[in-house]
């Protein structure tokens, strides 16, 4: 049996790890807006992987095999987002956000931003963001049954 503490000290040296790793120093925040803003922005969950191998099959794929049974990939933003680099200094607010155009931001921009926004949307386009943030971000996938 693992215990609570014995897990957290696990997380605790590979972050120690990491940081002695790549010499990253992280800026201390101290605007309370700043801060704000990002614990705002945080969001507890669970991430499951219940098995190494899934494999589809549906109306949508060349391979669709119409004897068996259709199944689908639910996606999941946690395992990409835990791929992408984490900012750590150099902190600022923008100076026009209501001018602001995320749009000009090249995919390989070396600047990170966090964003607050409001959406609207039809809920039958849930399916189609989804499945645009698979392709542009590469997300990992979960397997369900239909």
């Amino acid at each position: 049996m693992v215990s609570i503490p014995r897990i957290t000290a696990h997380c605790l040296v590979s972050w120690d790890a990491m940081l002695k790793y790549t010499r990253v120093k992280f800026e201390l925040l101290t605007d309370i807006d700043t801060i704000m803003f990002i614990k705002r922005g945080i969001h507890g969950g669970l991430s499951q992987c219940s098995s190494r191998y899934a494999q589809i099959n549906n109306k949508y794929m060349r391979s669709y095999d119409s004897l068996k049974s259709s199944s689908y990939l639910m996606l999941t933003i946690y395992l990409w987002a835990m791929c992408q680099s984490l900012s750590y200094a150099e902190f600022r607010w923008v100076e026009d956000a209501m001018n602001f155009d995320v749009s000009v931001i090249a995919s390989d921009s070396s600047i990170d931003y966090i964003l607050e926004v409001d959406l609207e949307y039809p809920h039958i386009y849930t399916i189609n963001i989804l499945i645009y943030l698979s392709v542009r971000c590469g997300i990992a996938a979960r397997q369900t049954r239909g």
